[in-house]
């Protein structure tokens, strides 16, 4: 079986899309009032981190697709 690596690279790039909206959604809803206690900050701080491996496995999937020299279909 053969991986094709533009088109995971494709896919974490969407999802990491995706995941930066839901981040921007919550830090403009986070509103911190003294003395009551939520999880938005923890919330948006594990999804910064989703975001940060998704970006990280996006430009590694693109390396590895330049190194190998996948042809270029234009369709990811």
């Amino acid at each position: 079986m053969k991986i094709i690596y533009k088109n995971w690279a494709f896919r974490f790039t969407i999802w990491l899309v995706i995941v930066n909206a839901i981040i921007f959604y919550f830090t403009i809803n986070y509103v911190n009032f003294p003395g009551i206690q939520d999880n938005s900050m923890l919330r948006i701080f594990y999804l910064s981190v989703l975001a940060i491996v998704l970006l990280v496995l996006s430009l590694v999937f693109i390396t590895i697709s330049t190194i190998k020299k996948e042809e270029k279909n234009y369709k990811y």
